[in-house]
């Protein structure tokens, strides 16, 4: 496999397809985007939206090498500006930049600056982000003003504001910006009443400076790059995104000979960062190279895997594209096809490690099998498959011979694997019988803060008791492994509960967690810390310990955990679950249980009998930190307490990856037949896993081949629909499902015959 980099501008169109167009938008949202990759000495900044919104630069401007390829270097001067013309009006916007301030001397340096509305950095305050509004009601509004969102000089910060209108009656409106910096909110919204008259609308808009021509009096001193804009106010999420700029990752697959004239590309996308668990790239297969003559055919080309058609003998090379707004990035796969090769081929021979076993729903059954294959004439594709059982499975990695699978409901399922060498094939088949849970996750459950509160607000709510924690310091709410969670950037960073816990004699913590040292890099890193640190969990510097007072208060005791290392799961999410059982014991060598993403990592022994701890009955309860400097240098989502211990199979169901998505699962008949004037109700079967939590699967259908007007569908939105032919004929009917990230597609040829009154089905 061959990366590649595409350089053409790509346009998202039917059924995710792509196609080249430089003179086309790249986004509907995004109206502006300087790269600023120009070559020293260039007097224009591309704009690379496809809006052609062409920014000229002053003498104040130059090019020099910046946080992505190249970027603009103002000199603060008068001269120092790049100015475009909009010919839009804006209500709700966003602005990006990576910003490098090397002074803050002048006069409120501006990055941007529109007619009455300018966002820049405060003389007065310097660090801190402005933007502010000169319309007949004047507004000024300010990021946080202490540390760690003061902009330093000489560093590359990431800046976002984001513009939100709000109408309050018909005649006026409530504006509300918000301020972020390296991807997380730094301040705001700050409502300010206008009026509706006053629009943000077209003329010249300047970054760098508020005037052209020598007349600048506002100029920044200092370094930009990839300075976006957006007609909409961007989510949280598509802040945090934008900083971490990580496209999605393309893998077209493995090289292929094959004797036949179809194979399927087996490619897939995923995501390359923890934050970005969205699939929220649109993909297309292409046709690099092919022998000449030859047209291959790819079934479902915005699917990244798909069947195609190698009409004649020869070499194929085949593109696999995907787009975003993160950008583009595209695989090649070669495929042969050579149908000598199978002289003396001996078929591949799949056995399953384990023929038959028990999973239980919801935790994922992990199936495996040995295959071996002679090499001839190419390298194996693998793929499972559900041959039987009540509900739909998914695989993690469908073409490898190690997986998980997964089950939409409890049963008795056979998967089976098949090994093609591209002429023979094998498979195996593996027997899974799905339980229900045997415990019930809410059973003891005495606190969860599931952290997905409006990040405007300044505590987050517990769903299973009473205790909201409330954020101090600047501990903030940002998106997270599941909807929001909360970091602590300044050393004294922490949520603060009252007091939380019964005096029950055992507890379970469970929590994800996200490691990146991205504020602070302390030792002592509190996980959380109660009673003035009378009990406490912490990382020092790298393992779990968990630490108690006696029931005297007189003596510590602490347990650490083995066989981990947080450094080794740094910018990872990570699921941590602790037992605790407080209860006293005259047994030396008193342990307790740590579990990493499900799985035991063992307790280090007391050197002396445990009596007992110090009972949890009053005492401030801090989560991340506490106010003497133990900030979590990270990200805490999901956090639970529970007043017993659980059982292994359930701490396997807590640190089951909620971000885990899969393609939905379509089963139906590849042939259909319908007398002409009658009508049949489908069979077809859609499976999905309610991921991405919050999206909402579609189904669509649509006739690809024949007289559409022939065919109606019931309902081309239902899997369900019935389906009636009014005139004879071969159709190849097509249902794609989609649940916002990912999508799969079903083709189906349908035959009507004049006479007959019989619905088959093969």
């Amino acid at each position: 496999m061959e990366a590649a980099k595409v350089t053409s501008m790509i346009l998202l169109c039917c059924f995710g397809g792509l196609v080249r167009c430089a003179a086309e938008p790249v986004s509907e949202r995004l109206i502006g985007w300087w790269k600023m990759d120009e070559a020293p000495g260039a007097g224009v900044l591309a704009d690379s939206s496809g809006h052609e919104r062409h920014a000229t630069v002053g003498s104040g401007v130059s090019m020099v090498s910046g946080k992505f390829n190249n970027c603009a270097l103002f000199d603060g001067s008068g001269d120092g500006w790049a100015r475009f013309t909009s010919n839009t009006s804006l209500t709700n916007f966003t602005l990006v930049a990576w910003v490098k301030p090397n002074s803050f001397v002048n006069s409120y340096p501006k990055i941007f600056q529109l007619s009455r509305l300018y966002y820049q950095f405060r003389t007065d305050q310097p660090g801190r982000f402005s933007l502010g509004f000169s319309g007949s009601v004047r507004a000024d509004w300010l990021s946080y003003g202490t540390d760690p969102f003061i902009v330093q000089t000489n560093f590359w910060t990431h800046a976002a504001v984001v513009y939100r209108r709000i109408y309050t009656n018909e005649s006026e409106w409530v504006a509300q910006p918000t301020f972020y910096m390296n991807g997380i909110r730094c301040g705001g919204p700050q409502p300010q009443i206008a009026h509706s008259s006053e629009t943000i609308g077209g003329g010249n808009i300047y970054l760098g400076n508020n005037s052209t021509d020598g007349n600048g009096t506002r100029g920044f001193d200092g370094a930009m790059d990839d300075v976006r804009i957006y007609n909409q106010a961007l989510s949280d999420q598509d802040i945090l995104e934008l900083y971490y700029n990580s496209p999605v990752s393309v893998d077209a697959g493995m090289n292929q000979q094959c004797c036949r004239d179809q194979t399927t590309l087996q490619g897939s996308i995923a995501s390359s960062h923890s934050f970005s668990a969205a699939i929220a790239a649109a993909t297309e297969w292409s046709t690099v190279s092919a022998p000449a003559g030859a047209s291959p055919v790819f079934e479902h080309p915005w699917l990244a895997s798909t069947r195609v058609t190698l009409p004649q003998e020869g070499e194929y090379t085949f593109r696999l594209t995907a787009v975003s707004e993160l950008g583009i990035v595209s695989n090649l796969v070669s495929v042969t096809r050579d149908d000598s090769a199978a002289t003396g081929n001996q078929a591949p021979l799949v056995t399953p490690i384990v023929g038959s076993l028990s999973s239980v729903l919801g935790g994922g059954a992990q199936i495996a099998a040995d295959v071996t294959d002679d090499g001839n004439p190419g390298s194996l594709q693998l793929r499972w498959r559900k041959v039987s059982g009540p509900g739909g499975v998914f695989f993690d990695e469908p073409f490898a011979a190690a997986t998980t699978a997964w089950f939409t409901t409890n049963g008795v399922y056979v998967l089976s694997l098949t090994a093609d060498d591209g002429d023979k094939t094998d498979s195996s088949d593996v027997t899974v019988t799905v339980n229900l849970p045997a415990g019930d996750l809410n059973d003891g459950l005495i606190h969860w803060w599931q952290m997905d509160e409006n990040p405007d607000m300044s505590e987050t709510s517990d769903s299973a008791g009473d205790n909201n924690l409330a954020l101090v310091n600047q501990a903030v709410l940002q998106p997270a492994k599941t909807g929001y969670g909360m970091r602590f950037p300044a050393p004294n960073s922490y949520a603060l509960a009252d007091t939380i816990f019964t005096n029950a004699e055992c507890f379970t913590f469970s929590l994800w967690m996200y490691y990146d040292a991205a504020y602070t890099n302390n030792i002592g890193k509190r996980i959380f810390d109660y009673g003035n640190s009378r009990f406490y969990m912490y990382f020092s510097p790298d393992h779990v310990y968990l630490a108690t007072k006696n029931l005297s208060d007189t003596k510590d005791f602490s347990w650490r955990q083995q066989s981990y290392s947080l450094e080794d799961d740094r910018d990872q999410w990570i699921h941590l679950t602790v037992l605790y059982d407080r209860r006293p014991s005259a047994v030396a060598g008193k342990t307790q249980g740590f579990y990493i993403n499900g799985v035991a990592t063992g307790s280090s022994a007391l050197t002396s009998a445990f009596d007992g701890s110090k009972a949890f009955t009053t005492g401030n309860f801090y989560i991340g930190g506490n106010p003497w400097g133990r900030n979590f240098d990270g990200v805490f989502d999901d956090m639970r307490v529970y007043d017993r211990l659980l059982s292994e199979e359930e701490i396997r169901l807590l640190a089951v990856d909620p971000d885990n998505n899969h393609a939905p699962i379509i089963e139906a008949p590849s042939e259909l037949a319908i007398p002409a004037g009658s009508t049949a109700e489908s069979t077809v079967k859609v499976f999905d896993d309610a991921r991405p939590l919050g999206g909402t699967l579609t189904t669509t259908w649509s006739v690809v081949t024949g007289n559409a007007a022939n065919i109606d569908f019931s309902d081309s939105t239902s899997p369900n629909s019935s389906i009636t032919v009014t005139r004879s004929g071969t159709y190849t009917l097509r249902l794609t499902a989609t649940d916002g990230e990912r999508s799969s597609a079903v083709d189906i040829t349908l035959t009507s015959n004049p006479t007959g009154t019989a619905l088959l089905i093969r």
